[in-house]
C-alpha cells in the first residue's frame, strides 16, 4: 500500500500557485517562475520513490507509463483542441503559422523541442503570446522524464 507525501505535495501545489501568480502578475512574485524547478524536483523525487519500491520487471515499467498516460494524456488533447478550437475562431494567420504544428508538438509531449527548433527565447515568446502551446514545454519534460526514468533507476539498481 503506498502512502502518499501530502508534505511534498502541498509543495508541489504552491510551487504550481507560484507559477500561476507570475505569468498574471509578474510584479507581485517575479521569481515565481522558479516555481517549475521546485514542481520538476521534487516530481522526480517523488517517481524516484513510486519505482524504487517496485520489483525491476516489465510489467511494472508497462504498467507506470500507462497509468501516467491514461492520467496525463486525455485531458491534454482535449485543451489542445480546444486551443486549436479558438485559435481558427481567432486568428486564421495564427492558425497557420503556429496551431497545427504546436498542438501536435503538445499532444506528443515535444513541445520543448518545438521551442528549441523554433529557436524561441521562452520569456519573449510569452509577452508576444503568438503560440497558444508554449505553456506545454513543462508537461513535455515531465512525459520526458516519465519515459526515462524508469529505464535509469533500471539501470542503476
Amino acid at each position: 500500500m503506498s502512502k502518499k507525501r501530502f508534505d511534498i505535495q502541498g509543495i508541489r501545489a504552491w510551487a504550481v500557485i507560484a507559477v500561476v501568480i507570475f505569468h498574471f502578475f509578474p510584479s507581485i512574485l517575479p521569481w515565481g517562475y522558479l516555481g517549475v524547478d521546485v514542481f520538476f524536483v521534487l516530481s522526480g523525487f517523488l517517481i524516484s520513490l513510486v519505482l524504487e519500491k517496485k520489483p525491476c520487471v516489465a510489467s511494472t515499467y508497462l504498467d507506470f507509463y500507462f497509468k501516467r498516460f491514461k492520467r496525463i494524456f486525455p485531458l491534454a488533447s482535449l485543451i489542445a483542441f480546444i486551443n486549436l478550437l479558438i485559435i481558427s475562431q481567432k486568428d486564421e494567420l495564427k492558425l497557420v503559422k503556429f496551431g497545427t504544428r504546436s498542438a501536435l508538438y503538445a499532444v506528443l509531449f515535444g513541445t520543448n523541442y518545438n521551442i528549441r527548433d523554433e529557436g524561441e527565447d521562452y520569456f519573449e515568446a510569452l509577452e508576444q503570446a503568438n503560440d497558444y502551446f508554449t505553456h506545454y514545454w513543462t508537461l513535455s519534460v515531465e512525459i520526458q522524464f516519465y519515459i526515462l526514468a524508469p529505464v535509469l533507476l533500471h539501470i542503476l539498481k
